[in-house]
C-alpha cells in the first residue's frame, strides 16, 4: 500500500471516528436530567397533565398540557423541614399549574427529604396526579433513530396509582391499581430497539381518581448506535476512485511507452 493510499484511508476512519461520536449512544436519564431551572421542556423532557380518554384505561394524550409554573416546597408554609437533620425544602422542586396538583417533582438534594411521611428519594422524579387528570413525563425524540426504553415506577405513599407507558401515540404498557390502596413495590417496563422518528414521543404517566399521590418514575432512554455501514461506504468509494485514477495512469504511461 501506497504512502498516498495510507493517508487516504487514516483520514477516512478518523472521520468515521467524528461521525461515530455524533451518532453514538446517547442517554437520557428523567431523573438526571431534571431542573426547573431551564424551563419546561428541558431538553427532550417535558412535564404536564392530560386527561383521560377512558377513565382508568386511556389517556388521551393529545390533550397533553405542559406544567407552567416552577415552585419548590419552600414556597408552601406546610412543608416541614427533614427531621431529625433539617433540611432546606427548596430542594424539593416541583413543576406545576396555579393548583399544586397534579405536579411533577423531584427531590435535588444530595439525601432523601421525609414530608408528611414521605420519602423523596434523592433525585428521583415523582408524578402526582390529582383526582382525575393524569401527570405525564413526555420525552420527544430529537432524531430518527432506534432507541432502548426502560422505566420503573415505585410506590411513594402507600397508596396505588394507574400507571402508563405511550410510544408514539399508542398504549404500550398499562397498570390499573386493583383498588385505591393497593401497594405497587416497583413496577417495571423496558423494551429494545424502537424505531422513532424526530418528534415522536414517548409518555410515562400516573393517574388516581381517588387520591392525590406521588408515584416514583426512573426512566432512561437510549439511542442505540448506528452502524458504521456509510463510514465502510465512503471508504469504498474513495477506493475505488482511487483504483480508477490509477488504472487509467498506468494505461496512459503504457500508451506512451508504445509509441516511444
Amino acid at each position: 500500500m501506497g504512502h498516498r493510499m495510507r493517508q487516504v484511508i487514516l483520514g477516512i476512519l478518523a472521520t468515521g471516528v467524528v461521525v461515530g461520536a455524533t451518532h453514538g449512544t446517547i442517554v437520557w436519564d428523567a431523573g438526571a436530567d431534571w431542573s426547573i431551572g431551564n424551563g419546561n421542556p428541558n431538553g427532550a423532557w417535558t412535564y404536564g397533565s392530560a386527561d383521560y380518554l377512558s377513565p382508568g384505561v386511556t389517556v388521551d394524550v393529545g390533550t397533553f398540557t405542559p406544567f407552567a409554573l416552577a415552585k419548590t416546597a419552600a414556597d408552601y408554609k406546610d412543608f416541614p423541614p427533614d427531621p431529625p437533620t433539617p433540611a432546606n425544602p427548596a430542594t424539593l422542586e416541583i413543576w406545576q399549574d396555579n393548583d399544586l396538583d397534579p405536579n411533577a417533582n423531584s427531590n435535588r438534594a444530595a439525601t432523601d427529604y421525609n414530608a408528611f411521611g414521605i420519602t423523596f428519594v434523592s433525585n428521583r422524579v415523582n408524578l402526582s396526579p390529582a383526582n382525575g387528570p393524569v401527570t405525564l413525563a413526555r420525552w420527544t425524540a430529537p432524531s430518527a433513530g432506534l432507541y432502548d426504553i426502560a422505566a420503573e415506577f415505585f410506590n411513594v405513599q402507600g397508596f396505588a396509582d394507574d400507571i402508563y407507558v405511550y410510544i408514539a401515540g399508542a398504549q404500550v404498557f398499562a397498570s390499573r391499581s386493583p383498588d385505591s390502596k393497593s401497594v405497587l413495590v416497583g413496577t417495571p417496563y423496558s423494551t429494545t430497539g424502537v424505531a422513532l422518528n424526530a418528534g415522536d414521543a414517548v409518555f410515562f404517566g400516573v393517574g388516581n381518581f381517588y387520591y392525590t399521590n406521588n408515584t416514583g418514575l426512573e426512566a432512561i432512554i437510549t439511542r442505540i448506535p448506528e452502524p458504521a455501514s456509510s463510514m465502510l461506504l465512503g471508504l469504498a468509494t474513495l477506493l475505488g476512485a482511487r483504483f480508477r485514477r490509477h488504472r487509467a495512469y498506468s494505461r496512459c504511461i503504457g500508451v506512451h511507452r508504445g509509441q516511444s
